[in-house]
């Protein structure tokens, strides 16, 4: 339970790169 909120902060981080590259991709 203690790792699972480190976990989404992870997952929410690597969803925030993925966006940035995928915007940096469209201009």
């Amino acid at each position: 339970v203690l790792g699972s909120g480190f976990a989404e902060v992870e997952t929410a981080r690597e969803i925030n790169v993925f966006y940035m590259k995928l915007l940096d991709t469209n201009h």
